[in-house]
């Protein structure tokens, strides 16, 4: 979940013309202005707070990475970690249960 209301770009010639025709006033290159959520192009690299839904660190992640994550909760990288951990036990288990299975059923003219 995203946390930050505003985030904070600087203008250049690449900004200017989509921030204008969003309402904005440009000022002069390189100087700071303040920005909607809302209204921060998908593909920025604005840092903005991020809430992981999992555990409820509050990170600072670049919009375009918020954006991509927002499907699996926004996890943190500990939560990240200790989700693969508990698919590959799951894993484990079921490649042993099957090999067990195998062992006992199949005969071995394999």
């Amino acid at each position: 979940m995203i946390v930050s209301k505003t985030a904070q770009l600087h203008w250049n010639g690449n900004n200017r013309t989509y921030y204008e025709a969003k309402g904005y006033t440009f000022t002069k290159i390189s100087e700071v202005f303040e920005v909607k959520i809302s209204d921060l192009a998908q593909s920025s690299h604005a840092k903005i707070l991020v809430l992981c839904e999992t555990c409820g660190a509050i990170r600072e992640l670049s919009y375009s990475d918020a954006r991509k994550k927002l499907n699996n909760g926004n996890m943190c990288q500990k939560c990240t970690h200790d989700s693969r951990r508990g698919i590959d036990e799951k894993r484990r288990k079921h490649i042993q249960s099957f090999l067990s299975y195998c062992e006992t059923n199949v005969d071995s003219g394999f």
